[in-house]
């Protein structure tokens, strides 16, 4: 079964480096932060299977 790495920040910083390194090593990826633009540009840029889920994690019903 595949899995998926779920990233929580990834449109900027160590998450989107690590975005970068995991997809480069063929990973699957779930992309999170609050930026939905910026998680598209990066999901786009990898060339690699990812799904985008946009959310604000301080939000508690963001993630229901």
């Amino acid at each position: 079964m595949s899995q998926y790495i779920w990233l929580i920040g990834a449109s900027s910083g160590i998450g989107y480096e690590l975005a970068k390194s995991f997809a480069q090593a063929g990973h699957r990826l779930a992309l999170s932060a609050r930026n939905q633009g910026a998680l598209e540009q990066l999901s786009q840029s990898l060339g690699s299977e990812t799904m985008v889920l946009a959310c604000d994690v301080s939000q508690p019903r963001a993630l229901s």
